[in-house]
């Protein structure tokens, strides 16, 4: 007598935050990503890293619902959200901090911290961000388009926080801030690890992404070359064996 053993079904993931299963987006016949997988485990932070063309921006605004896949599946806290709209991704816990700032320069530091809050009047309560970013209670009337790189970034990062994240997509946080400032916003970015918010990071600065990262992701050419912990992945491993560089 022969017997069959029934396939026993693979639990889920319950320490993954963010899923993005096979995901291919196209600028029309231009292929951005092709068949991307990556994991986003709550309370963890996540390098992903790469040349710039290599897709990165564009898997950050699929997350965000800034860009619709061509295929594949995006999933966050146990639910499908590859088609959700960017303010529902937002109110479940999605926030993305763009290349750029991100800020709307002709309000003041006030305005756009309410500007990211429901219209409630009891929802209408800036304090946690001032305690998150207490460089900002000082500026509260100022334009943001008359402030630094840095302060914008700041507030930036103020306003997603005031949006109650579980996941903050970063995107090039210091491009363009001098070496001190980079320290300063890798000080906040840290805080809000702390904290417990997860964090998807793209970063040009390689090595303090992987001191801060518990995982990273290599994408070269719209693929994944390198997925695995940040300790098994150096500057120099990056540059020679993932991106063809010579070191």
């Amino acid at each position: 007598m022969t017997t069959s053993s029934a396939a026993v079904p693979t639990a889920p993931d319950t320490d993954a935050l963010l899923t993005v299963d096979g995901v291919t987006v196209a600028y029309g016949q231009q292929v951005a990503l092709r068949d991307v997988s990556l994991t986003v485990r709550r309370g963890s932070v996540t390098a992903l890293l790469g040349p710039n063309g290599a897709g990165k921006t564009t898997l950050l605004r699929a997350v965000a619902g800034l860009q619709r896949p061509r295929s594949g599946r995006i999933t966050f806290d146990g639910a499908t959200i590859t088609t959700r709209p960017v303010h529902a991704r937002v109110r479940a816990g999605v926030c993305l901090v763009p290349e750029g700032r991100g800020v709307f320069r002709n309000l003041t530091v006030r305005e756009n911290l309410l500007a990211q809050l429901p219209r409630s009047p009891r929802s209408r309560d800036i304090g946690p961000a001032l305690e998150a970013f207490p460089d900002l209670a000082g500026r509260l009337s100022q334009a943001a388009g008359t402030m630094s790189g840095g302060q914008q970034q700041m507030l930036a990062l103020a306003r997603c926080y005031l949006s109650n994240p579980s996941v903050i997509l970063l995107d090039e946080v210091s491009m363009g801030l001098a070496p001190l400032v980079v320290d300063q916003i890798f000080d906040s970015i840290g805080r809000l690890a702390a904290q417990g918010i997860s964090l998807l990071l793209v970063e040009q600065y390689v090595d303090r992404a992987l001191d801060l990262a518990d995982h990273a992701y290599v994408l070269n050419r719209g693929e994944i070359a390198f997925a695995g912990a940040a300790r098994d992945l150096s500057r120099e491993a990056l540059l020679a064996d993932y991106l063809g560089v010579e070191v």
